[in-house]
């Protein structure tokens, strides 16, 4: 079934069930492309107010969250690195959770890793 910029299509998961799977089709990619590829906005500081604040902006301009947003290292988000790996600041973690999406840091030290 197609109606304008996603087609959908019922298949067997890989858990064995039935499940509706679902894809942009060249029109709708063309839009998300337009439409994200316009988000701007300036900063003065990058500190916990301002970088929440900036997130519901680009969620409400973009109209939903994605799943996984990925960050370089600022204090903000990530408070540093153990042999764990990433230690977030506890009150940004709220924030994730509450729109739901899983904040991932980018490696140290790796620069290719930005973008994955």
């Amino acid at each position: 079934m197609q109606r304008g910029w996603i087609v959908s299509q019922w298949k067997t998961s890989p858990n064995a069930r039935r499940a509706k799977y679902y894809r942009l089709t060249p029109l709708g990619r063309q839009q998300l492309v337009a439409a994200t590829s316009r988000w701007e906005r300036f900063v003065e500081a990058m500190d916990l107010p301002t970088t929440l604040r900036e997130h519901v902006h680009a969620f409400h301009h973009l109209g939903g969250v994605a799943r996984v947003c990925l960050y370089d290292n600022f204090k903000a988000v990530v408070l540093r690195h153990d042999a764990d790996g990433a230690f977030y600041n506890p009150k940004f973690l709220a924030f994730a959770t509450h729109y739901g999406f899983r904040p991932q840091a980018c490696r140290v030290r790796r620069p290719r890793h930005r973008g994955d």
